[in-house]
């Protein structure tokens, strides 16, 4: 820094005084002196003292909940933010307080090698991070704004802006542990304050990440690979730590979008372990307009999609979800709103939240030993309308067909059912121990236990083997008609695993060169138990059929039925007698 350049710091009537009563120092007191002063106003010019939180950036770093994901669009400033964050928390300038002042450890999790020397060591190390400019009136360094003088801008003087020194300054650096040097990639710096920066790539093994506790766990971007979520959690667990995502919202994988929804879930709580915060590139007024509005057209060429998810930060997944147009708010038979309900919900509320004894009932299997799936659908009366609610469901880990059964018994014992259907081609697969197929000890194990349909007993209909058809079938029972009201509802609160499969069932994506290309088909790999049931309910069309009036007919069969078992009771009767004294049964009919 110059001498001219420090005395233009040193404007302040303050610092004038403190010149002017130096003049009689000695020289090593005026070099202390000067020493002093270029370090105070270092110290004052210190990017982390200059940055001005925006109102989504404020609530970033306020916020004290385990997680907090940041969906932000394309230069919202949410990459900024989260490593103000990091900054803070590792040279101890937090000023909420959430971070232990020395011997701390920050994990930065990059998108690759090349995110951690293009990125992170530039955000952290290198000046550049946000623009900054002498105050006219005061003479000091603050932040640059960009909008017009008029507004309180500083347009007019753009020329006038530099770049704000590093986020951590080089008198907290220690040592540099390096990967690659010569592209600032690191993997370990020791900073003065005892604390460790660990940055990590997330196209490597997560495994590498094992053995250390982490009080601050900062995800930049998406992971390359799975796994690096579940990591994190396990590092911050023991000390309390924090997880803080900043992404452009992609759907590599799951983890954002789980994160999201489970920021959703607890979003009424009063004390929610994650939190969702979104930033779109209106919010930040550092943008240059005319940038923004250059961009925005590119981007429109390119599809609503990127508009969503560059601009506004949006997760959009309507292009690679098997099921866009499901909703758990639409298609939800149950509202706290009754003046918004429509007449199935209304209906289902009057009726108790439960099938009345005139709706058709259906039950549909996804067999299976490691997820057994099950789906209670009821249809009512054509005359209230042509509508299905899902009302319940069964989700049995490590099930057996006994298990199933007993589960099943719990659901159905006060109840009828026209139809039992299942996934024809899971029941057909042979068990290798038994030799007897699935379908058929399931069979075997609700008749056993009582358990039958109208429409074939104790025997299971066969689900449509036609993926496609099956698939559209659902599409037009999920698809909102001109009335307002989907075909199909469900009870979000008894079927919470149909739900979660729902929200992330999608397309499968092949890579092609240094691109993804979405097929039209669904990747069945995962969770899609409940779904599967679903398609199959709605390719068979579960018309309705009146339930039947419970009669106990006298027919000679159940004439001859009730003989033997006559007999045979007057058998043992006699046997017993036998053995351990006479008993002496009455004669049929006799009073």
């Amino acid at each position: 820094m110059t001498t001219e350049r420090l005395r233009r710091l040193l404007k302040t009537d303050v610092a004038k005084s403190s010149i002017m009563d130096m003049m009689d120092a000695t020289e090593h007191e005026k070099r202390e002196f000067l020493k002093m002063a270029k370090e105070a106003a270092n110290r004052d010019a210190e990017a982390l003292r200059l940055y001005e939180p925006l109102p989504f950036q404020e609530a970033y770093h306020k916020a004290t909940n385990k997680e907090v994901l940041c969906a932000k669009a394309n230069r919202a400033g949410g990459s900024l933010m989260g490593f103000v964050e990091d900054a803070r928390a590792v040279t101890a300038q937090d000023p909420y307080d959430k971070y232990p002042k020395k011997n701390g450890i920050c994990v930065c999790l990059g998108f690759g090698e090349k995110h951690i020397g293009r990125v992170i060591h530039k955000f952290l190390f290198r000046p550049g991070g946000f623009k900054i400019i002498r105050d006219i009136d005061t003479g000091k360094w603050r932040t640059f704004r960009p909008w017009p003088d008029s507004e309180g801008g500083d347009a007019s003087r753009a020329n006038e802006a530099e770049d704000a020194p590093a986020l951590i300054p080089p008198r907290f650096i220690e040592d540099f542990a390096w990967d690659r040097r010569s592209d600032r990639v690191f993997s370990r710096v020791q900073m003065t304050t005892g604390w460790e920066i660990y940055a990590l790539n997330s196209a490597g093994d997560p495994s590498q990440a094992q053995g250390f506790d982490v009080n601050l766990y900062h995800i930049d971007e998406d992971t390359a690979t799975v796994g690096w979520y579940e990591e994190a959690i396990g590092r911050v667990a023991m000390t309390k730590g924090f997880i803080r995502w900043t992404a452009l919202p992609h759907s590599k994988n799951d983890d954002i979008l789980n994160m999201m929804q489970r920021a959703e879930d607890q979003q009424n709580m009063e004390r929610p372990t994650t939190i969702c915060l979104r930033a779109t590139m209106f919010d930040n007024p550092y943008y240059p307009k005319e940038s923004r509005d250059a961009n925005l057209r590119i981007w429109a060429a390119q599809g609503e999609d990127v508009v969503r998810k560059r601009a506004y930060g949006e997760l959009v997944l309507d292009s690679v979800m098997m099921y866009p147009t499901f909703s758990k708010w639409t298609h939800n038979i149950v509202t706290d709103d009754r003046e918004s309900e429509a007449i199935p919900q209304k209906l289902w509320r009057e009726a108790g939240y439960v099938p009345p004894a005139t709706w058709c009932c259906d039950l549909i299997v996804d067999p299976g030993h490691t997820i057994a799936a099950v789906l209670f659908v009821t249809t009512p009366p054509p005359a209230l309308g042509d509508f299905h609610i899902a009302y319940d469901e069964l989700y049995i880990h490590q099930c057996t067909a006994d298990k199933l059964a007993d589960e099943i018994k719990k659901k159905t014992s006060a109840r009828q059912f026209e139809r039992f259907i299942i996934d024809a081609h899971g029941g057909r697969l042979t068990d290798f121990g038994s030799g007897i197929r699935p379908q058929r000890q399931y069979e075997m194990a609700l008749a056993k236990r009582g358990i039958a349909c109208n429409r074939t007993g104790s025997h299971f209909i066969n689900g449509s083997d036609d993926i496609q058809g099956r698939e559209e079938s659902l599409r037009r029972w999920l698809q909102i008609r001109e009335d307002g009201t989907p075909m199909f509802y469900v009870d979000v609160r008894k079927c919470p695993n149909f739900v979660n499969e729902m929200s992330r069932f999608k397309k499968k994506q092949q890579r092609m060169g240094s691109g993804v290309v979405t097929l039209d088909s669904a990747n069945r790999n995962g969770a899609c138990h409940l779904v599967e049931t679903a398609e199959y309910a709605s390719a068979n069309g579960l018309a309705f059929t009146p339930p039947k009036v419970s009669r106990k007919h006298n027919s000679w069969v159940r004439q001859i039925l009730e003989s033997r078992a006559h007999r045979e009771q007057q058998r043992r009767a006699r046997s017993t007698g036998a053995e351990g004294g006479a008993i002496t049964l009455a004669p049929r009919g006799a009073s």
